[in-house]
């Protein structure tokens, strides 16, 4: 799955697209050349140099075969094309660092999930209010600590059944809803 585009491909200009080439070294640092290699970078026509224009790619692809994003090679330190040898390496190097990509989002997903299972379990699906077994555990905790106070606040919807009655049980879930939201307003977020 690599893509080499060499410097002689036109590409289509594109005004969306960022692009940075990198200057040409006169004079590579030591280290960048591998013993016995000739050094710096060629602009000429060299078939196994590296032009600043040469781009290498990697595309980075889900096991579902989701496109997840690219690694690209602009400046090989040798000066030279990538041989066999380190195209397979980069290839590896790219499906490992794919691999890593979806695992974090399965990761955050499955948090994700997690948060709101435990949201679910604790909060009432229509108001999403906190609901009997979160306001017992709460007041269970609150009750345990020294002088730690409990106030319950009893509310009562009058005529609320007809609402359900004649408007149908819609029309008492907006209540409800309208309700938990005034509530909802009138405590601290601690509360």
């Amino acid at each position: 799955g690599l893509c080499f585009i060499d410097h002689r491909t036109a590409v289509p200009a594109d005004d969306r697209a960022f692009a940075w080439v990198p200057e040409p070294r006169s004079t590579p640092r030591p280290t960048d050349v591998a013993p016995g290699e000739p050094s710096g970078l060629s602009t000429g026509e060299d078939d196994d140099r590296w032009h600043p224009l040469d781009a290498l790619f990697a595309p980075l692809t889900a096991p579902s075969g989701e496109w997840i994003g690219v690694l690209s090679v602009d400046l090989p330190a040798t000066g030279r094309r990538p041989g066999p040898v380190q195209l397979e390496v980069l290839e590896l190097f790219a499906d490992q660092a794919a691999i890593a990509i979806e695992h974090a989002r399965m990761h955050s997903a499955l948090r994700d999930r997690e948060a709101e299972a435990r949201h679910s379990a604790t909060h009432d699906s229509l108001t999403g209010l906190a609901n009997r077994g979160l306001l017992m555990s709460s007041a269970d905790a609150l009750a345990a600590q020294p002088g730690g106070e409990i106030a319950v606040l009893m509310l009562d919807l009058d005529r609320f059944k007809q609402v359900n009655d004649t408007a149908g049980h819609r029309a008492g879930d907006e209540v409800l809803r309208a309700v938990a939201g005034r509530l909802r307003a009138c405590v601290r977020e601690s509360d």
